[in-house]
């Protein structure tokens, strides 16, 4: 085997030039996040990113940074599994649709907001349900490589709940910034609320805060 180094080295400048080059992708919101196995088994395809109210503007604007479509797919399928865990759903068999909105943050940050729907009535979850909900959620994004920038944010009623996106993404350099914040696209997955999906929900909550809980 020849000893011989497949490339040249960088120089300095090359080495500078690299890196201020990944910066500005990266802020631009082109590194995407590994993704992870589904806690609760929905299935890739049905999860879906949807455009709101673009009238026919060119498909230029319909690019979405891959940071923020794998951010969203993770933080979902945490959000949903965390929600089902805390028994909040009533009704067996019902059809729940995750979603999570892209907001603006506080300085040129983006806010991830996630919040669910359902064909039928869901209770409202007041303060008692509230701590074991965010425990649950903040364990399952740890487990999917999502560290928290800020604190996790969430209101009394129907336990919708917000943080700031833990990517490197800066808002004005990426694709979104061009369009206003009503227009910004919206991801979600659809899936039935079977027991078997509960189940799935309790067991990985109950296992990821455990852990949580030891590596304290």
């Amino acid at each position: 085997m020849s000893d011989e180094r497949p490339y040249q080295a960088l120089t300095p400048h090359q080495w500078d030039a690299l890196c201020r080059d990944l910066k500005i992708w990266a802020e631009e919101g082109n590194i995407s996040h590994k993704l992870h196995e589904s806690l609760i088994g929905i299935a890739p395809d049905e999860y879906k990113v949807g455009w709101p109210d673009l009238n026919g503007e060119p498909d230029l604007y319909r690019k979405l940074p891959p940071e923020l479509v794998s951010y969203s797919y993770d933080g979902i399928d945490a959000y949903a599994a965390a929600l089902l865990a805390t028994e909040t759903l009533v009704a067996p068999n019902c059809l729940m649709t995750a979603w999570c909105e892209f907001k603006k943050a506080d300085g040129d940050g983006v806010t991830l907001r996630f919040f669910s729907t359902t064909d039928s009535s869901v209770p409202e979850l007041f303060d008692d349900r509230i701590p074991p909900f965010l425990t649950g959620f903040i364990a399952a994004l740890e487990s999917k490589s999502m560290p928290l920038k800020d604190a996790m944010f969430s209101d009394k009623v129907n336990a919708p709940a917000w943080f700031r996106s833990p990517g490197q993404m800066v808002l004005s350099k990426s694709s979104l910034a061009a369009i206003p914040e009503a227009k910004w696209p919206v991801a979600s997955r659809n899936f039935t609320v079977t027991e078997q999906v509960r189940a799935a929900a309790r067991h990985s909550i109950m296992l990821l805060t455990l852990s949580a809980k030891s590596a304290q």
